[in-house]
């Protein structure tokens, strides 16, 4: 059975994936002191450390084949898919992203496969896939440096931790001293920026959960207090920005600011288990942050062509040259935000269902 509350804080980060596309939910951000884009990647990163284990390092080629199964073969399908709808898009008017955002006029090698491997997202409707292979580049490496940790007999979790603090850190120092990194090394250094948040996931399960029971009131009163001292000391510039790896001037402050959201959320959704319990509409966003990870921004796209034939006020220049940044004034952003997660959530329930009743048709057949 999966983690429960654990399923609660993975529907907890996609929809703050989503909110940071496309805003709307003021609160989530605290009044701005809490900004989303401050820790919520590193968030998922925590999680998938934390289901992480520890046999995986004893057989790496089936390690690598799942991952490449769950991860790999879906968002080349999908980069597919989304590269013909964005290539027919672009051929019949709809669209224009050439000049704003160097999108490819053609579906080729390159634009498929190769930048898919550099950057991601080239055909901008699943753009927010990029984290998909930073996470596949960051199983790769973490099973590889667990593999030989238990080579060389090292049994002290805090010290790979301590490890893969410093690969992160080097990443970020990089980009702080602007050597211009090349994006085929994008999703190598978005690894290594993963890498300590994917091993505070797994530490937090082999060691500190059982420990985690500091009263609420304690607890979220340090988180605030060193929240608001990041805010102040730095004039609230806390968000990074992982897609084009770009961080703020100090090195140690994207890996403070992204620990403070992680245990801020973290507990959250405890509470919210504790008090709730099982809810079957939590744990399917929980189950499905694929399907709207992938899907959301083509969703809003969609909103923003089904809005362009119904108001007046509409700015057409904006739709057809900036993906689904432009949103109209006159529809609430967190009705972007709502239909962004329920629509991809409807779309993987029925195409379940269809699955299922092709697999019940050919085991007839079969038999």
């Amino acid at each position: 059975m999966r983690n429960k509350q654990f399923l609660i804080l993975q529907a907890i980060a996609i929809i703050l994936v989503v909110v940071g596309h496309l805003g709307g939910i003021q609160f989530l951000s605290l009044d701005e002191k809490f900004p989303i884009y401050s820790y919520h990647m590193a968030l998922f990163a925590f999680i998938s450390g934390y289901f992480f284990k520890a046999e995986n390092a004893k057989n790496i080629p089936l390690f690598i084949w799942n991952k490449t199964k769950r991860l790999i073969f879906p968002f080349f399908g999908w980069n597919l898919i989304y590269g013909i709808i964005y290539v027919l898009l672009t051929k019949f008017g709809v669209i224009d992203y050439a000049t704003t955002h160097n999108a490819p006029a053609i579906i080729t090698f390159d634009t498929f496969f190769v930048q898919a491997w550099q950057h991601s997202g080239q055909y901008l409707f699943n753009v927010a896939t990029w984290f998909v292979i930073a996470l596949f580049v960051t199983h790769i490496f973490y099973v590889l440096i667990r593999c030989i940790y238990d080579l060389l007999k090292l049994k002290k979790e805090w010290t790979l931790q301590i490890f893969f603090l410093f690969i992160g850190v080097v990443a970020v120092y990089l980009d702080k001293i602007q050597i211009g990194i090349p994006s085929n090394m994008l999703p190598i250094m978005r690894a290594c920026f993963f890498l300590p948040f994917y091993q505070f996931g797994y530490y937090y399960k082999s060691h500190l959960e059982k420990k985690d029971t500091l009263h609420n009131g304690w607890y979220f009163l340090i988180l605030l207090i060193v929240q608001i001292d990041l805010f102040t000391r730095f004039t609230g510039n806390l968000g990074y920005y992982l897609y084009g790896f770009s961080f703020n001037e100090n090195v140690f402050l994207p890996f403070i600011t992204s620990l403070v959201g992680i245990l801020f959320w973290l507990r959250v959704s405890k509470n919210i288990y504790n008090f709730v319990g099982s809810n079957k509409l939590i744990e399917y966003i929980g189950n499905n942050t694929w399907s709207i990870m992938v899907h959301h921004l083509f969703v809003a796209f969609l909103i923003n062509w089904l809005l362009s034939t119904l108001v007046r006020s509409f700015d057409h220049a904006a739709f057809y040259s900036t993906v689904v940044w432009y949103r109209c004034i006159s529809l609430p952003n967190w009705i972007y935000c709502l239909l962004a997660v329920l629509l991809p959530l409807l779309w993987q329930y029925y195409f379940d269902k269809w699955k299922k009743s092709i697999q019940l048709c050919v085991k007839k057949f079969i038999i």
